[in-house]
């Protein structure tokens, strides 16, 4: 896992990390015998078309989880999109802080976006 290998410092490029993380993502599961089966060239195909990267964190899991895991796995994720397809892709995080059972708080750079999922609306604070 990308984790364990920056803990233990054993990776020399951080290409290294994009090609960990694609090939613990790359399996599908399904009905019948399509059980865990790897569809690393689908992955590739898909992260080829990647342009931004964006990670959500719920403030009620912040603390609860490994966010150190969060950071590894989104970036790693961003490195293996490049690898897919030269050149750099954005990354965002995402902190969502729920505020009422139909409606979210949104962080955005910088900007405090409300979504109001009774109406679908969509509201800059």
């Amino acid at each position: 896992m990308v984790n364990e290998r920056l803990g233990s410092s054993n990776w020399q490029d951080t290409k290294e990390l994009g090609e960990t993380w694609a090939s613990r993502n790359s399996f599908s599961y399904g009905k019948g015998q399509d059980k865990g089966v790897s569809r690393e060239k689908n992955l590739q195909g898909l992260l080829g078309t990647t342009d931004l990267i964006v990670q959500e964190i719920d403030s009620v899991e912040y603390g609860l989880t490994d966010i150190q895991e969060y950071y590894a796995n989104t970036g790693a994720m961003k490195k293996a999109a490049e690898n897919a397809r030269s050149g750099t892709r954005s990354l965002r995080v995402m902190e969502v802080h729920l505020r009422l059972a139909r409606e979210q708080l949104y962080y955005w750079d910088g900007e405090v976006l409300q979504v109001s999922q009774k109406t679908g609306s969509i509201m800059v604070r």
